[in-house]
């Protein structure tokens, strides 16, 4: 998770820095403007879905392209936005040197509380105590498939 928590950090950098060098004009702000605590809980939200989806797809080596627009869509909903909106928030943002780089560190650290949060407790819901642990006397291993 972490690896594509670093991924999909490495693009957005990339996806910033081309827009950033595209847009000489000064971008207008937009209306309505999505406040940044509203824009990084959407930000953070968005990764948090573009990455599940993508370990989704490893795992079951499909195309979830049509699941995952309707989950962005669902979204955009939950957070009162529109697609429009979005997008035009969005460059709004990073044609601002000062907004972007404190919208991006805070949604980074967002991120990596998470992941630290989720890490704990698949540790603490995966180790078993030895009260817990499975007996193994009655288990034929060829049996047994992962996928």
């Amino acid at each position: 998770m972490r690896k594509l928590l670093k991924q999909t950090g490495a693009l957005f950098c990339l996806l910033l820095s081309v827009a950033s060098c595209s847009s000489p004009a000064k971008t207008e702000k937009p209306h309505p403007f999505i406040p940044p605590a509203k824009m990084q809980e959407l930000m953070t939200d968005l990764y948090k879905l573009e990455a599940t989806l993508r370990v989704a797809e490893r795992e079951q080596q499909t195309d979830l392209s049509a699941y995952g627009r309707q989950q962005w869509d669902s979204l955009l909903r939950k957070h009162g936005v529109t697609a429009a909106q979005w997008e035009e928030n969005f460059y709004y943002y990073i044609s601002e040197s000062e907004l972007s780089d404190t919208l991006f560190s805070r949604v980074t650290n967002r991120l990596s509380a998470w992941e630290t949060k989720a890490s704990k407790a698949m540790k603490k819901d995966t180790s078993l105590s030895p009260a817990e642990e499975l007996p193994v006397e009655n288990v034929n291993f060829e049996e047994i498939t992962l996928f």
